[in-house]
């Protein structure tokens, strides 16, 4: 099988978990095709939060595994990088938790699971970034890791602030102090 993304993308919900579960088993999606599919599927998913959101109730854990698989698969693929792969996952935690109840199941619903994610793609230290004076004055590479930072941070610190409230784990603590002085 070798997925039409105009055909997958007038497929509902389950029956594109279906189709996808599918062609990552067989193989089946063409290179070319994985940026196209994620989005596809992330956009699924997101949809179905705003209908879990207003009632129409359904479990995401099927979905946010397959989504798992495709990323995990993109990445090996040399498709998407890890850090896109990070970034993606923390995006898409921080809209589905400001809509659906976390969980403590390893999920991108699990406040847990955002942390180690978190704190597994930062390409910088909080202290080393707190230590920085004016970005301003920094060589594009810094530069670039410091907004790396931030974009990991946004979405995290927004899944986190949906769950926990007032009570943010520890290590990542010093980071919202540092957020603010990023690039």
């Amino acid at each position: 099988m070798n997925p039409d993304l105009e055909q997958l993308a007038a497929l509902d919900r389950d029956a594109l978990r279906a189709a996808l579960s599918r062609a990552l088993t067989e193989h089946a999606i063409r290179p070319t095709d994985w940026r196209a599919v994620v989005e596809l599927y992330t956009a699924k998913i997101t949809e179905q939060s705003e209908q879990q959101h207003s009632g129409d109730v359904g479990d995401v854990g099927d979905d946010l595994a397959l989504y798992e698989r495709l990323l995990d698969a993109s990445e090996q693929a040399g498709v998407l990088s890890p850090l896109e792969c990070a970034t993606r996952r923390l995006n898409l935690a921080s809209v589905l938790l400001t809509r659906l109840p976390a969980r403590h199941d390893g999920s991108l619903l699990d406040p847990d699971h955002i942390v180690e994610l978190l704190l597994g793609a930062l390409p910088i230290t909080p202290e080393a970034a707190a230590s920085i004076s004016d970005w301003r004055t920094l060589d594009r590479t810094e530069i670039l890791r410091l907004r790396t930072a931030k974009n990991l941070l946004k979405p995290a610190l927004a899944a986190l602030d949906a769950t926990n409230g007032d009570t943010l784990d520890e290590r990542v603590k010093p980071w919202e102090a540092v957020l603010p002085r990023l690039p």
